[in-house]
């Protein structure tokens, strides 16, 4: 092979170096492109399966116009009634056949959505009008980014253009959601099919599959998003990358202060096993715990008189004492593994698992946080004490109802959880004090039954519950089995708006095909189905954890 020489054949040295490195680096191939993007091609269906619904849910409602007129020329030019052959006559009628379907309410802005929709079509002089002080235009990050791909695309902001560009956004948040949970699987090490696992249990929901299009206005995908990229940059320790993840979640979702701290000050380091040893000290922490919440109880549902939550269920009197027994038992439970997991009452170990810089550094964040809330925004965020009142009788509405809610909207992968909670509890230990916290915390926020509260947390319960699953390695069948069920549950089958008027109580039909997988709107016929529900799957699921098959 002839050698190259540097000082006579310079061109041939700038050739080959555009040839063999610098195209390679700058512009990578195919292969190496898509490499990056899902690590294995198999994963490629993950983007596939959300980029399906997504865009369904979009295109649909484009050409129902066009469907609409197609039909009517049909009429006029054949002569025969088409419309009442399909049992429709209007554009509503076809919607209700479609995926394209959207909450009523609003003209599909929802309730909440309202306020979204009104802050992404006056963004951003809005945030500083102190006549407006609604909390949500705390939550302006999702309207922000709607209203740059109204602007963009040459949208009004008639509500029917504000759901379209929130629908654009959710799209782009779940994909971008699908990317960084498989670099957390790397990160974390979950085999392929323990990915796929996890891939089911975070994406074939109901949140995903069903309500994230059906109420689009929202800021459930976003917060979604910025949870994984929060448990991502954890994982990598990234100072940074979770600080400014941290400060759009502030802007975002109501509890990413609380996971942001425990995420940031306590750092992914493998933190040494250090129970509290003293078993009486474990019992008297847990029952003083499940007291706390008794006391919640006495205060805000007895004395306070505080039954149900805006238009949702009423407490079932009758089985408040088995309600609570549940809910007490569950508190005693949890408290008592964390404590015998790790010495959570030893000062001198949380000390030196905290970086004290750091701390200081978010609680100077957290001042400027509030200081622009309230002087800048002109608003402020509900007090501590309401939310308690308010949360305190979700858990109790229905014996069991929270984590019922739980398994309908997150999906069957929460059984998994159940059933092997204590591994993952162990399993977190393995990446730091910090995801050992959050899991505390996503554990007592669980018992409030509207189960969209966990979005921020929910990735790193289900992406743990597949790791400890792997212990109990599943064969392709019984991941075909299981996503089925997933689907199931996710209701992405389900039509919702199937009349033209809806009734104004919450708890009737067809209202209840929406409200049924919120536990506190949750009607007490649709609690029985779902509890029977719920059991039967977990009794079949837990035959795996027993027997390590669906079908011994």
């Amino acid at each position: 092979m002839r050698k190259l020489s540097l000082t006579h054949e310079p061109d041939s040295l700038i050739l080959l170096l555009k040839k063999r490195k610098f195209l390679s680096t700058m512009i990578p191939n195919k292969n190496r492109l898509l490499n990056l993007i899902v690590q294995r091609r198999s994963y490629l269906w993950f983007y596939v399966l959300i980029a399906s619904v997504c865009l369904s849910n979009i295109v649909i409602p484009i050409v129902m116009p066009q469907a609409v007129g197609f039909v009517k020329y049909l009429n006029e030019f054949t002569g025969v009634n088409y419309s009442k052959i399909r049992n429709f006559d209007s554009e509503e009628h076809i919607s209700i056949l479609s995926w394209g379907e959207y909450i009523p309410e609003g003209n599909g802005l929802g309730w909440d959505g309202k306020a979204y929709a009104r802050v992404c079509k006056d963004f951003p002089s809005i945030l500083f009008d102190e006549e407006y002080r609604s909390p949500r235009k705390i939550r302006f990050v999702p309207s922000a980014f709607a209203y740059l791909i109204i602007k963009t695309l040459s949208l009004s902001f008639e509500a029917k253009d504000v759901v379209l560009g929130f629908r654009i956004l959710d799209s782009v948040m779940l994909l971008l959601s699908v990317y960084f949970f498989l670099l957390i699987c790397k990160e974390v090490g979950l085999t392929e099919r323990g990915t796929w696992l996890a891939f089911v249990g975070l994406f074939v929901n109901y949140l995903v599959l069903k309500a994230a299009m059906y109420l689009p206005v929202s800021t459930n995908c976003t917060a979604f998003l910025l949870g994984l990229m929060a448990f991502y940059f954890y994982l990598k320790d990234s100072k940074l990358g979770l600080l400014l993840t941290t400060l759009i979640g502030l802007f975002t979702w109501p509890t990413f202060m609380y996971v942001g701290l425990l995420l940031f000050v306590f750092p992914n380091q493998k933190i040494e096993v250090c129970s509290t040893g003293n078993d009486f000290l474990v019992c008297c922490m847990s029952v003083l715990a499940s007291l706390s919440y008794f006391a919640c109880y006495m205060v805000f549902v007895i004395v306070s008189g505080v039954d149900s939550y805006f238009g949702g269920s009423s407490i079932i009197q009758s089985v408040i004492p088995l309600s609570l027994c549940i809910v007490l038992t569950y508190i005693f439970v949890g408290t008592k593994i964390f404590l015998t997991s790790y010495n959570l009452l030893d000062y001198k170990a949380l000390r030196a698992n905290c970086r004290l810089v750091r701390l200081i550094s978010f609680v100077a964040l957290a001042l400027c946080y509030s200081a622009f809330v309230k002087y800048g925004l002109n608003s402020q965020q509900p007090p501590f004490l309401w939310t308690i009142k308010f949360w305190t009788p979700r858990a109790i509405i229905q014996p069991f109802v929270f984590y019922i809610s739980h398994v309908i909207y997150w999906g069957p992968i929460l059984l998994f959880t159940l059933f092997v909670w204590k591994r993952i509890v162990d399993l977190s230990k393995n990446f730091g004090l910090g995801l050992f916290l959050v899991l505390v915390f996503s554990y007592f926020l669980a018992l409030n039954s509207e189960s969209r509260h966990l979005i921020n947390v929910i990735p790193v319960v289900v992406i743990l519950t597949a790791k400890a699953l792997e212990t109990y390695p599943f064969n392709r069948q019984e991941c075909w089995v299981f996503g089925i069920i997933s689907v199931l549950y996710s209701k992405i089958w389900m039509l919702i708006n199937t009349t033209k008027s809806m009734p104004s109580n919450f708890l009737e039909f067809p209202w209840q095909k929406y409200f049924m997988n919120f536990g506190p709107w949750m009607s007490n016929e649709m609690y029985i189905v779902h509890g029977i529900a719920v059991a039967l799957t977990g009794i079949w699921l837990y035959r795996k954890i027993a027997t390590g098959s669906f079908w011994s």
